[in-house]
């Protein structure tokens, strides 16, 4: 029986739409395997993920696509915070900048570190990352 054209295309949007699903999980359910595992395989949340960045340790960088957070640039050592703060604990400066948006920072010093970004846009993948922050990294070593 030959299909319409509307019903053709009602199939491929279902597989996609799962596939995508699929697909956009597989970041998150590797971070969270990576965690199982140790605390050297992958960082939960704003302020781990920030600090494994720092250090240049982030592989691939996990974020919601719709996750947004003021923060804190160091204008000196560059480091990242979820919070503002008076001077940094990294490198004592004073230099501090308040940031409206920390996670578009993160993701620029996560390009120019050589990470992967994995953008989180399936529910699935959002509803494991619910309750454990809107960042998740793996980690290189």
């Amino acid at each position: 029986m030959l299909k319409t054209g509307q019903q053709a295309c009602e199939i491929p949007r279902a597989v996609m739409a799962h596939a995508v699903d699929v697909e956009g999980r597989r970041p998150v359910d590797a971070a969270a395997h990576a965690a199982h595992v140790g605390p050297r395989g992958a960082v939960w949340g704003e302020g781990a993920t920030l600090a494994a960045l720092h250090e240049g340790r982030v592989m691939v960088l996990a974020v919601d696509d719709t996750f947004c957070k003021a923060g804190a640039r160091c204008g000196t050592c560059r480091s990242l915070w979820d919070f503002v703060l008076a001077s940094c604990p990294l490198c004592g400066s004073a230099s501090i900048e308040p940031v409206g948006d920390v996670v578009e920072m993160a993701l620029e010093q996560a390009l120019e570190q050589r990470a992967a970004l994995e953008i989180v846009r399936s529910p699935a993948a959002r509803r494991m990352m619910n309750g454990r922050g809107g960042m998740a990294a793996l980690l290189r070593w």
